[in-house]
């Protein structure tokens, strides 16, 4: 899922308004380590992430995993001016 705007407070548009909480709010409320990590980019060259989460407890194997992750992802892409 492409990012949305930046100064939107979530994706825009009749019956988006909550589309973005299914990414979060599992996590949040089962207490399982969760990180999104920038992979690449849309057409428009907005960002796409992958998010990685794991078992309950195991934050730093989670952030170990995320960390190989972005030295083995593709170059990214310039932060705009």
């Amino acid at each position: 899922m492409p990012a949305f705007a930046a100064d939107a407070a979530g994706p825009i548009g009749p019956g988006k308004a909550l589309d973005h909480i299914g990414f979060t709010v599992p996590f949040n409320m089962s207490g399982h380590p969760a990180v999104s990590i920038p992979w690449g980019a849309s057409g428009d060259g907005r960002p796409i992430g992958i998010q990685l989460v794991g078992r309950r407890f195991r934050d730093l194997e989670v952030l170990a995993l995320a960390l190989t992750c972005e030295q083995l992802r593709p170059a990214q892409p310039a932060w705009p001016d």
